[in-house]
């Protein structure tokens, strides 16, 4: 079911091209397998950027980024300041930080610190790619996340992006209702390609 709160889609979104993050709980493996297998399905020349928000342990990103590296014909890589968006390229968030997408199209790191409280991995990205990139911006929930990165959501569904979902995504009822697409694992990436190809600038 849509949002009943009204959208306001940006005419003139800051980043010119599609971008695709890909969201997965950080205690969850199974979310980085489901990445994977979407990843694996996805063509090399896809007309998008894609970031991958998903929080790594210390010491473990470049086993990541190795990992669907391998499984992909898409270039993969640990992101860093300023990396530029590029179409056909996953940036993967580094250990012990989280992304945000500046309005020229690049990407920017926040560090975090162990023991202090933390909100959602994928809010700060997912407000900044929706205020970036406007109608051009799709978020994808491939596992629940604990809490909902609700501020998140509701900022790609303001600025007239869209929100797909695995259908076995577990989330609460408010997020639920920001969710365009709910679909199986196999769904994901034809539903990205042909999402990518119909937002091209």
């Amino acid at each position: 079911m849509a949002s009943s709160v009204p959208r306001e889609p940006n005419p003139s979104p800051a980043v010119p091209f599609p971008v695709v993050a890909l969201v997965t709980a950080a205690s969850e493996l199974d979310g980085l397998a489901a990445v994977v297998r979407v990843l694996a399905a996805l063509p090399l020349g896809l007309p998008a950027a894609l970031v991958v928000a998903k929080h790594i342990q210390a010491g473990d990103a470049e086993r990541v980024v190795h990992l669907l590296g391998r499984h992909t014909d898409l270039t993969v890589r640990a992101a860093s300041h300023p990396d530029k968006l590029s179409a056909g390229v996953v940036l993967v968030a580094p250990s012990a930080g989280q992304l945000l997408v500046t309005g020229d199209g690049r990407v920017g790191i926040v560090r975090t610190h162990a023991g202090r409280p933390q909100p959602p991995a994928a809010d700060l990205l997912l407000i900044t790619l929706a205020n970036s990139c406007g109608p051009r911006a799709l978020a994808v929930l491939m596992t629940g996340q604990a809490p909902d990165p609700l501020a998140g959501l509701r900022a790609i569904d303001h600025h007239g992006g869209t929100v797909f979902a695995h259908d076995t995504v577990r989330t609460t009822r408010t997020a639920r209702t920001l969710v365009q697409r709910w679909l199986p694992l196999a769904d994901i990436a034809p539903a990205i390609v042909g999402w990518a190809r119909d937002h091209q600038p």
